[in-house]
């Protein structure tokens, strides 16, 4: 008796268009790697190889999607009769004239016994930018028939007239008495069939979707419940695999279920001070406030009015010492983009996991930005030149010639500079409405609080001091709310 873990495979095969080439800017979607494996039941060294390739392959389980086919070199067998169509086609789109081979991605045949770990790992890096290709299931399943609806829509403008979709279905067969001569009891990922047949569907022109409908009745020998999905986008004449997708759920009850979108992240290396927490004895800032941080960004209110979801789980990174709200800005001076982030004592911004640097999501890499740097009760700055971005040399607020304006930041010792304390408001000028806010708070001890101009949890004489000192200094008009 055998057990049977079933995997459905949608295949989609593209002809003669490198989405690459498109010239509009694409979404992008993750993406799975296929790998097309070739075996027969009676080969010995299928029998060999075979067990540690899938060992590698099952370390990434979750990003790799396998569809073997038998070949017919070793003599028809079961498993290859039982949809000898299905398995001519994908060893004849190959030219395969042995096994075991695989082919990772479209990409040339090699043995299995040479596609090491190492390898694997390379053609996962390859696929990390994703593909243009966004792939949506639903399916039902009502008694021993399948309805499976497969929409496929790129996002690029135009499609070759020679796309098409197929859909097949792939098993993992496990045999108590080996069915060859080579001794093998398990076969991963064996094709079963092409739906709605070899030829397949074309794919609309002009970038438009594609819908395709194809049902699939359960033979005796398949377990519904072990059914699973993949679909895969390829190009038919240089056979390169540009989408693969593997839903969560058993075939038959994947409903709205498509590939998720790549959030584009570029990463800017920004360095800033506080003159409120700086300590010129170390050059660097004081984290008195770490034990009181919000675990949340503060800067959902007014007059920053930012509705980002940045946090940290109950401890916030090492030397944290407190959140800064950050803009990228055009050359024309329009906020392309917010994001809140931690400064930590040496003076760089840093991700909520510690990591160094602002991620962002809406800037393109390789242009240039200008940057604002704001906090709760510090005169916010803005870059006086544009910055490339990612950058690999952290641009530094604390260099006076690196901020716009004149006198916008405070001189704190050794030709370094520090926003200056004392905006409570956040307006973009020191004025008495900022000692008006300050007399609310002081005398509080031990909190979070907009009067606390050097940051220690405690609203007391030496934030009106800060506050005093810095009275009248102004922002540039680029910075003011």
């Amino acid at each position: 008796m055998k057990n049977v873990f079933s995997l459905l495979v949608l295949f989609v095969c593209l002809v003669g268009l490198s989405p690459q080439n498109d010239a509009q800017a694409q979404t992008m979607y993750e993406q799975q790697l296929l790998i097309d494996h070739f075996t027969h039941q009676n080969c010995g060294a299928c029998s060999a190889y075979n067990p540690t390739f899938f060992n590698n392959v099952a370390a990434h389980e979750e990003r790799i999607a396998v569809m073997s086919s038998q070949t017919s070199f070793y003599g028809l067998t079961t498993i290859y009769a039982e949809n000898q169509a299905a398995h001519d086609a994908r060893t004849d789109l190959y030219n395969v004239n042995g096994q075991p081979r695989v082919s990772l991605n479209g990409q040339n045949l090699t043995s299995v016994a040479s596609t090491s770990a190492a390898v694997i790992e390379n053609a996962l890096n390859a696929i990390d930018a994703g593909s243009p290709y966004k792939v949506a299931i639903n399916e039902t399943m009502t008694g021993n028939n399948i309805n499976i609806e497969v929409t496929v829509t790129p996002s690029m403008t135009t499609i070759d007239s020679d796309a098409r979709i197929f859909i097949g279905l792939i098993e993992d067969l496990n045999f108590n008495t080996p069915p060859g001569s080579n001794g093998e009891t398990f076969f991963h990922s064996v094709l079963r069939t092409l739906l709605p047949d070899v030829n397949g569907t074309p794919l609309n022109a002009m970038g438009m979707p594609t819908m395709v409908n194809a049902t699939y009745t359960l033979p005796s020998f398949v377990d519904a419940a072990e059914l699973r999905t993949i679909v895969v986008v390829q190009n038919n004449s240089t056979r390169e695999v540009l989408q693969t997708f593997n839903p969560p759920g058993a075939t038959g009850t994947n409903t709205g279920v498509e590939t998720a979108a790549i959030v584009p992240t570029t990463r800017v290396l920004l360095k800033a001070y506080l003159e409120g927490p700086y300590n010129a004895s170390t050059g660097m800032m004081n984290t008195a406030l770490q034990s009181y941080l919000p675990t949340s960004q503060p800067y959902n209110s007014m007059p920053w009015n930012y509705n980002g979801n940045e946090s940290f789980d109950m401890t916030p990174p090492a030397n944290s010492v407190d959140w800064v709200l950050v803009e990228a800005r055009d050359a024309a001076g329009n906020t392309i983009e917010q994001q809140a982030a931690l400064l930590k004592n040496n003076g760089m911004l840093m991700e909520t996991d510690g990591t160094d640097g602002v991620v962002f999501n809406a800037l393109t890499d390789n242009e240039s930005y200008y940057f604002v740097i704001r906090h709760r009760n510090h005169l916010a700055v803005l870059s006086r030149a544009p910055v490339l971005v990612p950058n690999s040399e952290v641009f530094d607020f604390s260099i006076a010639g690196n901020v716009s304006g004149t006198n916008q930041v405070a001189a704190v010792g050794n030709n370094t500079h520090a926003l200056y304390a004392g905006d409570i408001d956040n307006n973009g000028v020191a004025t008495v409405i900022d000692f008006v806010d300050y007399a609310a708070q002081t005398g509080n001890l031990n909190t979070y609080l907009q009067g606390d101009c050097d940051l220690n949890g405690s609203v007391t004489i030496n934030d009106f001091n800060l506050y005093k000192n810095n009275a009248s200094v102004i922002g540039i008009d680029e910075i003011r709310y």
